[in-house]
């Protein structure tokens, strides 16, 4: 495996969570398994609470690293006036990533991360970079081949009508 990412997609009325990796083909099963296990664990309570802090530290930072650009912070200001009825205040992130405990990504797994409701997405490219540098190595080697047997043609032809024309001159 080469990486391995988590992550929100959005949309207006829904949305879902993607666990997304890069990895040789035969790798699918053993991912597959490892994700599983992972969530399995998170379903039974088996988060600790240091790592849950430390996830709260990093989207908190990320959020408040985002709002140093003020076209950011009026797009995410809009982005809650779809939403939120006109006597409701926007909600403070910060606040709300806090109160988050591992009591809730359990129940969070239980209820949403259901086989039900999950899907499998696998990008299998035709090309890969192995397999492109092997096509690449082949068309080069066939045209080199080519160029070769070409020129070695040549070369005999022009032998032949070199002993061709001194033959014709000895007896002619």
């Amino acid at each position: 495996m080469y990486g391995l990412w988590a992550y929100n997609v959005f949309f207006d009325d829904t949305g879902y969570f993607v666990i997304s990796t890069t990895s040789d083909r035969g790798n699918k099963e053993a991912i597959l398994s490892m994700v599983e296990e992972h969530l399995e664990g998170v379903r039974r309570g088996e988060v600790d609470a240091e790592r849950v802090a430390e996830a709260q530290a990093a989207l908190k930072g990320r959020w408040a690293l985002a709002m140093e650009d003020n076209v950011e912070r009026a797009v995410w200001l809009a982005q809650w006036s779809v939403v939120l009825s006109a006597d409701e205040p926007v909600p403070d992130y910060q606040a709300a990533i806090d109160t988050v405990t591992p009591e809730d990504l359990s129940r969070v797994v239980e209820t949403y991360f259901t086989p039900q409701r999950r899907y499998l997405g696998l990008h299998q490219p035709v090309a890969t970079v192995a397999s492109g540098a092997r096509a690449v190595g082949i068309v080069v080697g066939l045209g080199l081949s080519t160029w070769v047997a070409r020129q070695l043609w040549r070369r005999a032809r022009a032998d032949r009508k070199r002993g061709g024309a001194t033959h014709r001159r000895l007896t002619g």
